[in-house]
């Protein structure tokens, strides 16, 4: 309680979202429009579920209190940050930031916990519908409303009251819009240890129960819809749970996003615009998907509707009032929109001589007429002939009339500017330009996607041809298409609005968007991002599909829709990466001339061309610091290697279109990276001693080396007794063999090593060594993860279905599961390493570890490592919340069985057979996320060193003991092999 008001500060400073004047208006138009869209359209389910007696069930009781939460958390940010929007004060007091820290919490977890309850209803109407009145009974409601509250509010006032005892340097600055707990506790000048802790520690019990609830829930709900014999019985069940998954993924999707931004943007004023989505985008959303995804909502919001319409018709001010909301929403913000002090981009000629121009301009032009009355003629013989209306043609039409709008849209401005010899366009007309390519490109790539579906149904189901292929599906698809395109390019333009640049020139005839992006003198990393994300999912998508189909229908000969394929790959905005990836490798060394500017750091800044039709590469805006000399490390790019005939490429990728997008994701990822790979000057890295002492150094050696000896020891005599016992050729043993493997290649990865740094008093590894520890590591660590996955699915189909255990866990499939995961580990491995390539490091790098550990060694780079961080990431969160969501579904079903078993007997021997399992999980998985843990809360490098040993030494030698203690039958193995020894010597 002394040091509660230690500090001097009488407010904080709040990061603005902008920093422009001229924008305030429209951010304050923008946040005040989205606050009453949230606060009335929660408001009108809490009059609906209120005022509609069909409502008065435990579902809709959840969600008119999941509205209202909605509400009080939107106006706990919101309106603070309109205030200080229209005053252009920035500041808050002290009290005021304390108390929105404590309600930003308090609802938070309020709507979370509610998500988990609504998902325990949805679960005990669908698991057990004749139970549902007598268990789900308005005290049980009420119960859990109000017991979600108390926690919620006891956890804000903990995180409150330990923000008391903090004191703040003055003048603190919070970098987001609101008080955040975490924000305000790293502006903290004082020590903040326990308040991080106790932050980690309520945020995994608080977020981690309802999220685990919420998966128990839909697993048990999966399960028992796919029971269920009618399809109509199985959408029935679906629907009633649909907008509620669709508000936990909104949920949790946005808040994840939002840390994920927070850990590797190191902008604040982008992490404070990423976190709008999670406190305005969410709580806005949430009426309209259970108002458009809901029958009863809808019908009840209509009666709502109707009776305001009524009463508001009697008003003669209500057509001032829209106009007034209108001209605050739209007419107010026309004018801060063009932040660009550009009117016109440069468009590429084609050819600088003036005596071919009006060759090509003719050429061009017929090119455009032909176009236009060649798919003409087909749309006006598909309209009006009869024969013709089937769905086959009716796609064709639409393939023609987009092939119409697509050339429209890019050949007669080219045409204009070849018969002006002005290649200048409006900045309006660019993104006007842009917007029109994107979509009818995604629209004919998903045209193409489609016309390969209704091949595949024509030939491999005919007799459900016209079943399936109905008017209304296909109206559908085509509707779903445009809709999705036109969302694409909306997104796309939008992006380009908050770009800048000066005398920007475009190596393309027309505006693509890419090349846009590109001339931008300004961060355009989120662009580079939405462009890659977008062309990966609205690119490959049709095309694998079209793919897959014509393998399956081997005996259809759609040529002429398979010719296309590369036309669709192009307009669907995947093709500008590839050919620019391409003219990269294909382009020639810069002469003695052009190289020396970029070696002594002093090419101008220019727009990059990939020197596509200079013949060289211009040095862009990047190539301005200078680099050390290296050498090329990879033969295969070299000029000498000969390449494979481009007709038979061409032709290859023509028959396997998929085979574009693995080298596409592959040049993003390494190919670009390849000049810069070895710009390191280092040759080794210093890695960190547990201890100076040299006194200690032997006893650490012996520890260690015994450490180890019995580490392999244990693991081999597991391994022999799994080969040679006939009585442990079973699943469950044939993975712990496999399982001991792991763990000796593991230990054997980093400790002998260490033992040979302890012994020679020398703490360096070279660097390729320290980039093959870097990927065995993380190999056998994923092998390990999965083979525990595996292993509770064995056991979950052992005790849940013991009559089809030997179907179903034949030897093929234990096989392939080994295999898959080794395979997913190694592609995990080197994908890590290749990246690891890239990065350049400064002179004598220290590793805080004992031996190289990816993470540790990104840390120490010196150049640009966030892909490297994002990846990293994203593999973890795949690698490892996939294996361990199946353990948890593995255990949640296991337990729910041993549970329904009647003798104690059978209830024991079941759980004998996976506590050895349940205990190498729980030491795995322990250990792993105490050491993140340290890592994260503990600045001594050396204490994080010390306790990576734990994981990396401890855990692969207790396996061993864990399951030979344990387990009856490899007791009796490793006895038999024991009494063999003497018989043998």
């Amino acid at each position: 309680m002394e040091s509660r008001n230690q500090t001097s500060v009488s407010e904080f400073l709040l990061l603005g979202l902008t920093e422009d004047l001229e924008l305030h208006s429209l951010l304050f138009n923008l946040f005040l429009s989205i606050y009453l869209v949230t606060v009335f359209g929660n408001l009108l389910i809490i009059l609906a579920v209120g005022s509609d007696s069909h409502l008065h069930t435990p579902m809709y009781f959840f969600l008119s209190n999941l509205s209202f939460t909605d509400i009080c958390f939107s106006t706990t940010t919101i309106p603070k940050m309109l205030v200080n929007l229209k005053a252009q004060n920035q500041s808050i007091t002290y009290a005021g930031c304390l108390t929105q820290v404590c309600f930003v919490l308090v609802f938070a977890a309020l709507e979370n916990f509610l998500l988990a309850a609504m998902a325990y209803d949805r679960y005990m109407a669908i698991c057990h519908p004749l139970r549902y009145t007598v268990i789900m009974k308005p005290r049980l409601c009420g119960l859990l409303t109000l017991l979600s509250l108390f926690i919620s509010i006891v956890d804000a006032l903990i995180h409150s009251l330990m923000v008391l005892r903090l004191s703040f340097c003055t003048d603190p600055e919070i970098p987001y819009f609101f008080c955040e707990v975490i924000q305000v506790i790293k502006v903290a000048c004082s020590d903040t240890l326990i308040n991080n802790i106790f932050i980690y520690f309520a945020a995994s019990i608080l977020a981690g129960i309802p999220f685990f609830v919420i998966i128990f829930s839909y697993t048990q709900i999966v399960s028992s819809i796919l029971k269920m014999p009618s399809v109509g019985g199985k959408y029935k069940a679906f629907s009633t749970c649909g907008s509620h998954l669709s508000v936990v993924f909104l949920f949790y999707g946005t808040a994840f996003g939002a840390c994920i931004s927070a850990a590797f943007i190191h902008s604040s004023r982008k992490t404070a615009i990423v976190s709008l989505m999670y406190t305005m985008v969410t709580p806005m959303m949430n009426p309209f998907i259970y108002s458009l995804r809901n029958r009863d909502m809808k019908g009840s919001l209509r009666k709502i509707v109707r009776s305001i319409s009524a009463f508001y018709s009697s008003c003669s001010r209500n057509h001032t009032f829209y106009c007034h909301i209108f001209s605050i929403i739209f007419i107010n913000n026309m004018e801060p929109k063009n932040q660009t002090d550009i009117s016109e981009f440069l468009l590429l000629a084609l050819t600088e001589d003036p005596e071919l121009q009006p060759l090509l301009f003719s050429l061009f032009l017929s090119m455009y007429v032909v176009t236009i009355l060649g798919n003409l003629l087909i749309v006006l013989a598909v309209t009006f002939d009869s024969y013709l209306h089937a769905p086959m043609y009716f796609f064709l039409a639409n393939l023609s009339f987009t092939d119409i709008c697509f050339s429209t849209a890019t050949i007669p401005k080219m045409l204009v500017n070849l018969q002006a010899q002005n290649p200048s366009i409006t900045y309006a007309g660019c993104l006007t330009q842009v917007c029109f390519v994107l979509i009818f490109g995604a629209l004919e790539n998903f045209l193409l996607g489609v016309m390969a579906y209704d091949r595949y149904v024509a030939i491999c189901h005919p007799l459900r041809y016209t079943v399936l292929m109905n008017t209304r599906l296909c109206g559908l698809l085509i509707l779903l298409s445009l809709f999705i395109s036109i969302m694409n390019a909306l997104f796309h333009s939008l992006m380009v609005l908050q770009l800048s640049c000066t005398d920007p020139e475009i190596p393309y005839f027309f505006c693509e968007v890419l090349q846009v992006i590109e001339v931008a003198c300004y961060d355009t990393l989120i662009n580079n991002i939405f462009s890659y994300f977008a062309a990966t999912i609205l690119g490959p998508s049709s095309t694998t599909t079209r793919s897959l189909l014509n393998r399956e229908s081997l005996s259809c000969t759609t040529s002429s829709e398979n010719s296309k394929v590369l036309v669709s790959f192009k307009n669907s905005g995947a093709s500008p990466f590839l050919s620019r990836d391409l003219r990269r490798l294909s382009a020639p060394a810069p002469t003695t001339a052009e190289a020396e500017p970029l070696r002594r750091g002093t090419a101008r800044c220019r727009p990059t061309t990939d020197g596509y039709f200079t013949g060289a590469p211009v040095p862009d805006c990047r190539a301005v610091r200078p680099s050390p000399p290296r050498q090329r490390l990879s033969p295969r790019f070299d000029s000498g290697v000969a390449s494979p005939p481009p007709q038979a490429e061409s032709s290859r990728w023509s028959r396997e279109p998929h085979i574009l997008l693995s080298y596409h994701i592959f040049s993003i990822i390494f190919i670009n990276n390849m000049e810069s790979r070895n710009q390191t000057g280092i040759s080794k890295f210093l890695l960190l001693a547990l201890t100076e002492d040299p006194e200690l150094q032997p006893l650490l050696f012996s520890l260690f080396l015994s450490i180890y000896l019995v580490t392999v020891l244990g693991n081999l005599i597991i391994v022999l007794a799994v080969t040679l016992d006939c009585h442990l050729h079973t699943p469950m043993y044939f993975f712990l063999a496999n399982l001991s493997l792991t763990d000796i290649c593991f230990s054997t990865t980093t400790i002998p090593k260490m033992l040979a740094n302890l012994q020679a008093q020398n703490l360096s590894i070279a660097y390729p060594g320290c980039l093959t520890q870097v990927c065995f590591v993380l190999v056998f660590a994923a092998l390990e993860n999965f083979l525990l996955g595996v292993m509770a699915y064995d056991r979950y189909v052992a005790i849940c279905h013991p009559l089809r255990y030997t179907v179903i866990m034949n030897s093929s499939l234990c096989g392939l599961l080994i295999l898959l995961s080794l395979f997913i580990s190694i592609m995990n491995a080197l994908l890590h390493s290749l990246m690891l390539l890239r990065l350049s490091f400064c002179t004598g790098p220290e590793i805080p570890f004992f031996f190289c550990e990816v993470l540790q060694i990104i840390k120490v780079a010196c150049s640009d490592n966030l892909i490297n961080n994002i990846f990293t990431y994203f593999a973890a969160t795949i690698l490892g919340a996939v294996p361990l969501s199946g353990i948890i579904f593995s255990y949640t079903q296991i337990i729910s069985s041993i549970l329904r078993i009647p003798s104690v007997g059978g209830m024991y021997k079941a759980f004998s057979t996976c506590g050895s399992h349940f205990l190498v999980i729980s030491l795995f998985y322990g250990t792993g996320f105490g050491s993140y843990i340290i890592t994260a809360f503990t600045p001594s490098s050396r204490k994080t060193a010390v306790a990576s040993v734990m994981y990396t030494i401890v855990t692969p030698m207790m396996n061993p003991f864990i399951y030979s203690l344990r387990n009856r039958d490899l007791k009796g193995a490793l006895r038999k092999i024991i009494r063999s020894i003497p018989a043998f010597q």
